[in-house]
């Protein structure tokens, strides 16, 4: 189908990105931004590609052109919601020979309880509940590399809800599927606890978190129901880097907690552990030999950070800890690091001391320069922790760097002090490892691709890409050590970026954006193409239709003279910048416009223009949304979605309908939900007015048969009046007290929390006031500077920087 964007306005032909700041010679070309929803492009070391969708497809593009139809389509089967949807695609390294292509989604919950049943409805989704994650593999027809075989279809891990990855939240959830150097298959996992919450399994339970439902269902067991934790618990695969047989789904006899009574459960596949978002990963460039023996090499893991710190690991072993939730970025996390949450692998023999199982907080240190680590027994210091349980040392990160929400930005390295503790080395520390390099923020870490191949300059050999969802891309430099020794700024408007590629084919490096759908590729030099701006005074009109085409905004990089050719079909043609044709027709029809544009050398850009005559896009209007409509945040509210909607040319039952839900998370958003029902329901959770900023915005699409399309977005924002009690502090700037004046809605206690911007606790009290009552806050001794307070109620949390010392 042949398909318009009406938006009140028309937007044919944007500038490339070539006013970013890159490196001389360097320069990003688009590849493709027809493909809905990327979030990932895997290379074939030939002309073809395969990129993969959120929404469950995967598209073959050959020398930069996109098929016609999707290679694969198993959205029906996908659980496209939130951060969730088939996050991971890889090829196998004989992919040449087998043709096998692995996948990882979440499972549309509707799917995974009734598939294959009467009860079964295609047309139903089952979204915000628990379900499960799932890997398979298709075999790609070796005679057409855009077609699947058929029955090909096999399931590596997650048959059922019992053995499946545990989805129990709105994001944590799967990543990255990667082939290590061993052909062994490694997949990531996070935590799939609720965001932003301190949740460990008991209530009270946060809005976002399905943990019950899943527990009830089986998707985890008891063991597995806690929270943030789940990181640190080896039988699990939440939190995990996992490492399996590809033919199986077996864990491997070579990883570090293999039990070969227990071969198919998760402990016998964790390969690495305590991650909380382990969204992306890559292979880190070594030159070990390959073989069984030899592992699946080095990794490198973007950990996706709660509101502190965002994380670069490096993997380089068996067995490693990574130290979520008691560590984030170099430090104890204040959150979590307390928490008595019994492990129940590790047992404590002869019940000791009153207590069954070691907490996992006893079980992990920090790490010290001597490679010392002292372990505590719960029961007393001269009690011996048995051989069985594991001990873990924090493997602290490569670099981690501040949540763009931070006053301070910062950047930070491992380091030890002069006695040998842990300590956080910031850029420009005398220590530093880093020669070069500025402090940076961000918001979601995207783990990139080393570059390996020869396009580039020679000093670009094993170079780091790094990207964050922010819409940043550095490019940083390891050394033997796994040390980072220098950090570039390359772009900071490259867009969502979601994944980060090299391609053996043309030697570039490939960069997918998710806000915009976009993929570019990275390019040195060479002949750059022209770049179409392209603007029709109208694109649909009454028959006959006189359209002026106005490309002369197009132009050349480099500067070279250029050519246009259009072609209106059959023999019209008109090779001027500006030009007019007039289409004609005696019913309602669409007309397809091409326009290359050429420089002196030859280097060509395409564009397609759609016209339709006789023909007028459908009339829209939101009606169940109005201007300052407010959500609730005292509990889930389901929204009717509901529009008014009429064509001129065509009946209701010819329109198709377009609904989308996105929720805006501070300077990034995530799609919810997508309905193609005239009318339905929104789930909005009660999300916002804390540090972090939320809103929804509802977007409804409507098209007709011939592809006008008019679209309609309306915003919901949370109800802050609602819950959250107001409170006074002062004096501001405080020295050795601060008073805590309660407002209007505060009626109970309240439990105060002070921390630096490290995240360190300085000072917690507890409070039972109510409005208008005040209560004085006596303080320590605190170096002079800012801090964060955090009050803490029964049904609100409040963050608000104070300055302290003085």
């Amino acid at each position: 189908m042949i398909r318009f964007l009406l938006f009140l306005c028309f937007i044919m032909g944007v500038p490339g990105l070539f006013a970013q700041k890159l490196p001389d010679g360097f320069y990003l070309e688009e590849v493709t931004s027809q493909i809905n929803y990327p979030v990932g492009i895997a290379h074939t070391g030939t002309e073809d590609s395969y990129v993969w969708t959120q929404d469950g497809m995967v598209w073959l593009v050959t020398e930069g052109e996109l098929n016609d139809q999707p290679v694969l389509d198993i959205s029906e089967e996908v659980g496209f919601w939130s951060d969730h949807g088939m996050l991971g695609l890889a090829l196998h390294p004989d992919f040449k020979n087998n043709g096998w292509i692995y996948l990882m989604y979440v499972v549309d919950r509707h799917h995974l309880n009734h598939a294959g049943t009467p009860r079964y409805d295609n047309k139903i989704n089952d979204y915000n509940n628990a379900t499960i994650g799932r890997i398979t593999r298709y075999t790609v027809d070796p005679s057409d590399r855009s077609q699947i075989m058929k029955d090909s279809r096999k399931v590596i891990v997650g048959q059922t809800p019992q053995d499946g990855i545990p989805i129990t939240t709105t994001s944590h959830g799967i990543g990255t599927l990667l082939f290590g150097r061993d052909t062994s298959l490694l997949f990531s996992v996070g935590d799939g606890s609720a965001p932003g919450k301190d949740f460990v399994g008991q209530p009270p339970f946060p809005n976002l978190a399905f943990d019950q439902q899943a527990l009830k269902d089986g998707i985890i067991t008891e063991a597995e129901n806690i929270g943030a934790y789940r990181s640190q618990y080896l039988n699990t695969y939440c939190g995990k880097i996992l490492r399996i047989n590809p033919d199986t789904g077996a864990g491997l006899a070579s990883n570090p907690f293999y039990d070969s009574d227990r071969a198919d459960e998760p402990i016998s596949k964790v390969w690495a552990l305590g991650f909380r978002n382990p969204f992306r990963m890559t292979r880190y460039p070594d030159i070990a030999a390959a073989g069984p023996r030899s592992g699946p090499g080095n990794i490198l893991v973007g950990d996706v950070g709660d509101w502190s710190w965002e994380e670069i690991n490096i993997v380089d072993g068996p067995g490693l800890n990574y130290g979520w939730p008691v560590y984030q970025g170099i430090e104890s996390y204040y959150l979590f690091r307390d928490k008595k949450v019994p492990n129940y692998e590790a047992n404590i023999p002869e019940n000791r001391c009153g207590q069954t199982h070691f907490y996992f907080k006893d079980l992990i240190v920090q790490s010290r320069k001597d490679h010392s680590a002292k372990f505590v027994h719960p029961c007393g210091p001269g009690v011996a922790i048995p051989d069985s349980v594991p001990l873990f040392v924090h493997q602290r990160p490569a670099l981690s760097y501040v949540n763009w929400i931070s006053d301070t930005v910062t950047t930070q390295t491992p380091g030890y002090t002069e006695s040998g503790e842990s300590r956080a080395v910031g850029i420009h520390d005398p220590s530093s490892t880093i020669e070069h390099g500025v402090d940076f923020s961000g918001s979601s870490t995207i783990a990139g691709v080393f570059y390996t191949l020869d396009g580039y300059p020679d000093t670009m050999k094993n170079a780091y890409f790094h990207g964050d969802f922010q819409g940043w891309l550095r490019v940083l430099n390891f050394d033997n050590d796994h040390q980072v020794t220098a950090i570039e700024e390359w772009s900071n408007d490259i867009g969502g970026v979601v994944h980060i590629s090299e391609n053996p084919y043309d030697e570039n490096i490939y960069i997918v954006t998710h806000d915009p759908h976009r993929i570019q590729r990275l390019r040195f030099e060479g002949n750059r193409k022209p770049v179409i701006v392209s603007t029709p005074d109208t694109i649909y009109g009454p028959a006959p239709l006189t359209v002026t085409f106005d490309a002369s905004g197009s132009y050349d990089p480099e500067g070279d003279s250029l050519s246009f050719l259009w072609d209106f079909g059959g023999r019209d043609s008109s090779t001027k910048a500006v030009t007019e044709h007039t289409f004609v027709s005696d019913e309602p029809q669409s007309f397809e416009v091409q326009l290359a544009v050429s420089d002196q050398f030859g280097a060509t850009t395409r564009k397609k223009i759609f016209v339709s005559v006789n023909n007028t896009p459908p009339k829209v209007n939101i009606t169940s949304i109005s201007v300052g409509d407010q959500y609730s945040l005292r509990q889930p509210t389901e929204w009717p979605l509901e529009a008014e909607v009429s064509d001129e040319e065509h009946g209701q039952e010819s329109l198709t309908y377009d609904w989308r839900v996105f929720l805006h998370h501070n300077t990034h958003f995530h799609q919810e939900a997508q309905y193609d029902t005239r009318s339905g329901v929104a789930l909005i959770e009660p999300l916002g007015c804390g540090i972090e900023t939320y809103y929804y915005r509802i977007q409804l699409s409507v098209e007709d048969p011939l592809g006008l399309r008019t679209t309609q977005e309306k915003l919901i924002h949370p109800n802050c009046d609602e819950i959250e009690p107001e409170f006074r502090t002062y004096p501001n700037p405080a020295g050795r007290y601060l008073i805590l004046e309660a407002g209007a809605k505060q009626s109970d206690q309240v439990n105060v929390f002070i921390h630096d911007l490290n995240g360190r606790l300085q000072f917690k009290s507890e409070a039972d006031i109510r409005e208008g009552e005040k209560v004085r806050l006596d303080l320590p001794i605190l170096p002079p500077g800012f801090y964060i307070m955090q009050m803490v109620g029964k049904n609100f949390r409040i963050h608000r920087k104070v300055a302290l010392g003085f």
